[in-house]
Formats: C-alpha cells, structure tokens, sequence
C-alpha cells in the first residue's frame, strides 16, 4: 500500500460520488468560519472533482450570506463518510467564489433543469419571512424553459471550489484501520505520512 494507490482509490471514490447521488461521498460536510470568526457546518452536494488538479466544488445560492464569509475567510475542510466501504476523507483548501465567470458559466450549462429550479426562489437562503409559503417555489409548478427565467436563476448561481492542498485518508477495518495524510508541496509533488488511527 502506497500513499500513491490510496490518493488513487480516493480519487476514483470522489469521481464517482459526482456522477452517483447515491454514493455515500455525493453529500460533503463542509466546514468553515462565519464572518465572526464562529465555527460553520453544512452539507453540499460534491458537483465537481478534478484529482489531476485536485480541485472539489459545490452549487449554491449567490446571495447565501456564507458566500461573504468564505471571501473573508477561505480556509475550509470536506469531510465525507461512505458507510458502505467504511471510507472517510477530509480534504483541506482554501475556498474560492464564483459567480457568472468562467467556472459559474461552465457548472451551469451541466447543471440539470430540475437543480435550476432552486435558483428561482424570490428570496435569498437564510431570510426570515413570515409564512411557510414564502421560503420557496414549488418545483413541480416552475420551468427553466425561457430565457427570461434562465437567466433568473442563473443571476442566483454560484460555484464554491477549491484545491485541496491535504487530503486525509481513514479505513475503518476489523483487520486494522488505515489513516494517513496525504499533501502536495508547491510542485504539486505528493506526499504523505501514516497516521494511528
């Protein structure tokens, strides 16, 4: 077993939980800090990995108040758990927003007409309103399907990735638990150390 062949399993368990909503890594916990400096967790959907660039990103609503704490403070950690290998990462960078670039521009034209949708509602994540009603759309009543409210949504669209810099690795196993850190040196040189699980 090398640091190699584990980054490799780890990279194929990544790649497929984009394209498997029912893997065990398609939902990411993603921690981060508020604009306070408080501790913040949430859950994503993984839309993106890139193991060449080691790149992982994620959807949100462009005017989520998290999207100004993470400009403020980009360091952030994914954290996944597949219950069925017993596999769990925890991938380590520094955030970066996008929102109608490049990379936005990109994610949207793979994002499907049904995840659009959820770019529609009137008001951003987090805002208090005073009835249930008024939180959200009711997707089976709303199309993306002229360009008028496509480009609603996308105005509401934006992408959070970043490049994990470390990567930790945990196999939780009766025959004995593996665990190391994985990190990349500034020519994107891999290397690692094991760690007691």
């Amino acid at each position: 077993m090398t640091f190699e062949s584990l980054y490799a399993q780890a990279s194929d368990m990544l790649d497929e939980a984009v394209r498997t909503r029912h893997h065990g890594f398609h939902l990411m916990q993603v921690a981060s800090l508020t604009l306070d400096g408080a501790p913040d967790v949430r859950t994503v959907v993984m839309r993106k990995h890139e193991a060449d660039a080691r790149l992982v990103a994620f959807h949100t609503d462009s005017r989520s108040l998290k999207l100004e704490a993470l400009r403020a403070h980009p360091e952030v950690v994914g954290h996944v758990y597949d219950t069925k290998s017993k596999v769990q990462l925890r991938l380590r960078g520094r955030a970066q927003v996008h929102v109608q670039d490049e990379v936005a521009k990109a994610q949207w034209a793979n994002t499907s007409q049904n995840s659009k949708k959820c770019y529609l509602v009137e008001h951003g994540p987090g805002t208090e309103v005073d009835a249930l009603d008024a939180c959200g759309v009711n997707h089976s009543d709303v199309a993306v399907d002229d360009a008028q409210a496509e480009a609603l949504a996308y105005e509401h669209f934006s992408v959070v990735q970043w490049q994990y810099d470390t990567l930790e690795y945990l196999h939780i196993k009766v025959s004995g638990h593996v665990r190391a850190r994985m990190w990349w040196d500034e020519q994107g040189r891999l290397h690692g150390k094991w760690l007691v699980a």
